[in-house]
């Protein structure tokens, strides 16, 4: 997820990655909008840097500031939405964002959750529409966003 005012400039910025170099990861591009709580990250991202500066982190564990999440990407963002809601997972949303044409409609939800198996399990009972649940690693000061960023 880029903050970035066109396509263009998100595939030159992520054809420097060297996942993406690698050949490990394929992006994909499609715009898209997110409450502008979002842009906190990187100020939660510093504070939390400052707070840990100093320290010396374990080298066989993954770096302190990631974690796992699971995130959900939605063909019909306001079915996935519903479904989220009526489940157990409704209390754990940490950002959302809807897509722009080509998927317009479409959603990405990003929730506080160390399994992607158990939040599909719960979902599926809910018919949230056609969507893939994956884990995903992102900063710990994610779950640090203000309320806005869920909607």
């Amino acid at each position: 997820v880029m903050d970035v005012p066109t396509v263009d400039l998100a595939r030159e910025l992520v054809a420097t990655d060297p996942g993406v170099m690698a050949g490990v990861f394929t992006p994909e591009f499609v715009p898209m909008h997110a409450s502008p709580a979002l842009r906190q990250t990187l100020e939660l991202e510093r504070l939390q840097n400052i707070a840990t500066a100093g320290t010396k982190p374990d080298p066989s564990l993954p770096p302190p500031n990631i974690r796992g999440y699971v995130m959900i990407t939605a063909n019909d963002g306001a079915k996935a939405k519903n479904a989220i809601a009526a489940s157990t997972w409704s209390t754990k949303v940490v950002w959302c964002g809807t897509f722009d044409a080509p998927r317009s409609g479409g959603s990405v939800i990003i929730l506080d959750a160390d399994k992607a198996a158990d939040v599909e399990a719960a979902l599926s009972r809910l018919d949230p529409g056609p969507c893939t649940v994956d884990g995903w690693w992102s900063t710990t000061s994610l779950v640090k966003l203000p309320v806005e960023a869920r909607q």
